[in-house]
């Protein structure tokens, strides 16, 4: 029973009662509806605390026809709206059930709610509440399609081909053209080529009639062929598919696959295909086009049939006469002539010089010097290794000897510089005094003389100057500094010395007119009056012309005359003039009137006389003065059985002689073994030197001793704890060694740990201590063997 328009007012408006009292307000359905949806009167007004409706047209319903209906709720107001009274006035808080939210202190089911659907006070417009979402029912023949209840059934399902009869049912029929009607997908038309064969409409046109032999151009039209498989082409029956080998060449159906593929030159394979390869005879054979023979002068190189013989072997760098000979000359541009490999233009700096085009253009012209910048031409300058650079030629070195001083090549290296007097060892470098210039050295410049001491060494040159290398703390070397020098140094103002004697710590000379001294002074040994240290040359006090000259420990002495003469350091008596007291100033040794030599030595000094008697005074605790006993002597006194000495040497506590038979023999101390008798005791009387017989000189050093020997071999004895008895080894002998390698020695000089020798080549080796670089080699690393002075030229 349909309920009357009253009585569904009465029960909603009994309703709107309940609301208005619980929740202050009540909605009430408007008989507008949305687009095309069916049983949603759910539009709200507005109903007042007093259940009096704001607008008091009765709520109605609408039929798909339009007819207005009594609708009755489907939910009663009670089941939506929930009284909650927390509060002592009925209107505070409210704590509600799942799926229900408190609404202006009441609890409401916001899941079936369409004035608060799914939240409180939203409204659905003219839709339902379902599960908290505002839905719309659609009237038949359209649907919600996009979903959104806001603009409620928007799609005719009728007439729609993207929605036809239901939602997302698209009408598209295939090869045709297709419309909704009435809700059902219907074919209007097939697309050019294609049509609906079968007659169901569901899968289109299906039929391609262009291709179709069932349907060729028209349902139903089927193709048919005598001669081969019959094919439907652009709508038309007729050409066939032929047996493999065979083919329609002529187009004709009525004759079928009248041609063999596979032997036909003008069909090879296919229809059409004519067999004809560059540069050769050819075949078909089984389909396929072959070469018979290639053309003189071509080859099939890639081994590719299909381009026939591609390569001309007559002019191909690649296949030269023959596939694969490839013609590529060195350093050349390549030219393949009527098959032979030819130079054609040689690239820049080189040439064919053998005029082989095997090799191509082999000649570098920019280097060699067989053919520098041209084809035979020779780059050897006179007295030089010759170079070629950038096609020029050069000098790489002179030999040794010669020098292009003059800067052309095309002379060489003109200059002998080994013997040159104007260019001696160097372009340029004139001798002086009309020296000559020997093995590249001007004769003034040799080493004339080689005197050293206690860590540095001295040698004169033939022109009179002096160079000094070792220790200059004291400014020893005379270079006006107190630079240590590993390296020969000139000493300044020094150009004419005629002897030369190394002290410990000072240095002297002898000049034809006065003595010069430089170095420590602290004993008044540069004689000058003064105990000032000296970096350059002062003169000796009332000293003129003089014989000989000797340095001590810190005292000098000079023969004059006959007479001799010393200064510097006098406690042990070493001045010889019977007192024990520093000078400053030469004083005369008392009793000696024909000294024709003076050594001196640590603390004693001792003269050769005329006649080859031996004089010593000084210091004598170790025998060295030479007189049998080991008192000290403030005088001379006479060295016991020495009647013969040609030469004498004094060092730190020893002293030796050269006797005229060749032989030497020594006195003094012999800690060491430096007395050369195979023993190591002291002797205050001289012995001799075991095997030696030949000694042309003699030289002492502090614990050690050497001698030049007639050969021009040097020996040595005594301590050798730093390599300076020269054998190779640090092992200390009482007996004479031989210096390693040492064979044309002028002289020797024996040094505080080291000994040096002047050579007959005019260079200097020096061995043993270096710490001072007192071997001058430029470094400060000892040696056990000769090494050579550095600088010296």
């Amino acid at each position: 029973m349909v309920p009357s328009p009253t009585k569904m007012a009465f029960s909603r408006f009994a309703a709107c009662l309940v609301s208005a009292a619980l929740l202050g307000g009540c909605a009430v359905y408007d008989p507008r509806l949305l687009a095309n949806a069916r049983d949603s009167a759910n539009i709200d007004t507005n109903v007042s605390a007093d259940g009096q409706s704001a607008d008091q047209s009765p709520p109605m319903d609408v039929t798909d026809s339009g007819t207005i209906v009594e609708m009755d709720v489907e939910e009663p107001e009670d089941s939506i709206v929930r009284v909650q009274d927390s509060g002592p006035d009925g209107d505070g808080g409210c704590s509600c059930a799942a799926g229900e939210a408190c609404c202006a202190g009441r609890c409401v089911d916001v899941t079936r709610s369409v004035a608060n659907c799914g939240a409180c006070g939203n409204a659905c417009p003219g839709t339902t509440c379902s599960g908290g979402t505002c839905t719309a029912t659609c009237r038949l023949g359209f649907g919600d399609c996009d979903m959104n209840a806001a603009n409620g059934c928007e799609t005719d399902l009728t007439t729609s081909n993207a929605h036809c009869g239901a939602c997302g049912r698209s009408c598209s029929l295939a090869n045709a053209d297709s419309a909704c009607t009435m809700g059902t997908c219907t074919l209007r038309s097939c697309n050019a080529g294609f049509g609906n064969c079968d007659t169901n409409n569901a899968n289109g046109c299906e039929a391609d009639l262009n291709n179709s032999v069932a349907h060729c151009r028209t349902c139903g039209n089927a193709c048919s062929s005598m001669t081969g498989t019959p094919a439907c082409t652009m709508g038309v029956c007729g050409t066939t598919t032929c047996a493999m080998g065979r083919g329609n060449c002529d187009g004709n159906a009525a004759n079928g696959c009248e041609t063999d593929l596979n032997t036909t030159a003008a069909h090879c394979g296919a229809c059409g295909r004519a067999c004809s390869l560059p540069n050769a005879t050819t075949s078909c054979v089984g389909g396929t086009c072959r070469i018979g023979a290639c053309n003189a002068g071509f080859g099939d190189c890639d081994g590719n049939a299909t381009n026939g013989c591609e390569t001309s072997l007559t002019s191909s760098l690649t296949h030269c006469g023959a596939c694969g000979r490839l013609c590529a000359p060195s350093n050349a541009t390549a030219v393949c002539t009527m098959g032979t490999c030819n130079v054609g233009v040689c690239n820049p700096g080189f040439a064919n010089c053998d005029t082989i085009a095997a090799n191509g253009c082999e000649a570098d012209t920019s280097r060699s010097t067989a053919h520098c910048g041209a084809c035979g031409r020779t780059c050897a300058p006179a007295n030089a290794m010759g170079s070629c650079t950038a096609g020029v030629c050069g000098i790489t070195a002179c030999n040794p000897g010669f020098s292009n001083c003059d800067m052309s090549t095309a002379n060489g290296c003109e200059t002998a510089t080994a013997s040159s007097a104007t260019s001696c060892g160097r372009c340029g470098n004139v001798c002086s005094l009309g020296s000559p210039c020997t093995l590249g050295v001007c004769e003034n410049l040799w080493a004339q003389e080689l005197e050293t001491n206690a860590q540095h060494t001295c040698v004169r040159r033939t022109s009179g100057a002096l160079a000094c290398w070792g220790s200059n703390i004291f400014g020893q070397l005379g270079d006006n500094t107190t630079t240590t020098s590993a390296i020969p140094v000139a000493a300044m103002g020094i150009t004419d010395a005629v002897d030369i004697a190394v002290g410990s710590r000072h240095t002297c000379v002898r000049r034809s007119s006065n003595v010069l001294c430089w170095g420590y002074n602290f004993n008044g040994q540069l004689g000058n009056g003064t105990m000032t240290n000296s970096m350059t040359p002062v003169a000796v006090s009332g000293i003129t012309t003089t014989t000989g000259i000797a340095a001590g420990h810190r005292h000098t002495c000079v023969v004059r005359g006959g007479t001799v003469s010393c200064w510097g350091h006098g406690t042990f008596g070493q001045l010889g003039n019977n007192m024990t007291t520093m000078i400053a100033t030469p004083v005369t040794v008392t009793g000696v009137i024909d000294a024709v030599q003076i050594a001196a030595g640590y603390y004693h000094t001792c003269a050769r006389r005329a006649s080859g008697s031996v004089l010593c005074w000084g210091y004598n605790s170790n025998g060295e003065l030479g007189n049998g006993l080991m008192t000290q002597s403030n005088v001379p006194v006479s060295v016991v059985g020495l009647t013969d000495a040609t030469s004498i040497a004094a060092g730190q506590f020893h002293t030796c002689a050269r006797r005229s038979t060749g032989a030497v023999v020594c006195w003094g101390s012999n800690s060491s073994g430096q007395l050369g008798n195979g023993l190591m005791t002291n002797s205050p009387a001289p012995v001799t030197v075991s095997g030696l017989t030949d000694a042309i000189s003699v030289s002492v050093g502090y614990s050690h001793t050497c001698a030049r020997r007639s050969t021009g071999a040097v020996v040595c004895w005594g301590s050798n704890t730093s390599g300076q008895l020269g054998n190779g080894t640090m092992v200390s002998s009482p007996v004479p060694v031989a210096v390693a390698g040492l064979t044309d020695a002028l002289d020797v000089a024996a040094g505080s740990a080291h000994s040096c020798a002047r050579r007959a080549n005019r260079s200097v080796v020096c061995w043993g201590a270096n710490s001072s670089g007192q071997l001058g080699t430029g470094v400060t690393t000892s040696s056990m063997v000769p090494a050579t002075v550095q600088g010296l030229f």
